[in-house]
């Protein structure tokens, strides 16, 4: 351990120095002794991306850095969840979701943002399909920023009536009824 508090000096003192080939080689050397070391996985990756930068290729060395890294820094970093969405009425689940939201969060805190992830699809496909949201074909981003506005607005406009045309707590009845006096 000596030689890892050794090297780890060395490597930094020449990422300090923008000396990055030395210090690649000293985390290098650092991963001979301990592989599961985070943080040479991420100074071997930093370093292998000035390097690039210099004229090498070595983004797959950083992936694998980074990669490494993630995997090694805590438990919690890399905790899955494969959630099975299996209703009462079926012979088999329906929909499986993995994903790696955090440990402390509680099951029913995971399911909740899974479901609003079909929620927003659901509004995006809407948007598209009715109010035009994918209909834009200016050339600037004002333009784009001016039709996404509008069309933003037009299915707040949406949400809005049909949150009042089906109130919970009128049941519906108040919008109804001043249809048909309308009518």
């Amino acid at each position: 351990m000596i030689e890892v508090a050794k090297f780890g000096k060395l490597a930094k003192a020449a990422d300090n120095a923008s000396n990055h080939e030395e210090a690649y080689g000293y985390y290098a050397r650092i991963l001979e002794i301990d592989p599961e070391n985070a943080d040479a996985w991420i100074g071997k990756a930093l370093a292998a991306g000035w390097m690039s930068k210099l004229g090498r290729d070595r983004f797959s060395e950083v992936v694998t850095g980074c990669d490494e890294a993630i995997r090694l820094s805590s438990p919690e970093a890399r905790t899955e969840w494969l959630l099975i969405e299996w209703p009462a009425d079926e012979k088999e689940p329906t929909r499986y979701t993995l994903t790696t939201l955090p440990r402390k969060m509680s099951t029913k805190a995971i399911v909740r943002m899974t479901k609003e992830r079909y929620r927003t699809e659901q509004v995006y496909e809407e948007m598209k399909g009715e109010l035009g949201l994918d209909h834009f074909e200016g050339r600037g981003y004002p333009g784009w920023c001016h039709h996404v506005t509008l069309t933003l607005c037009c299915y707040a406009f949406l949400v809005a009536e049909r949150a009042s045309a089906f109130s919970p707590s009128a049941g519906g009845t108040l919008r109804a009824h001043a249809l048909e006096a309308a009518a």
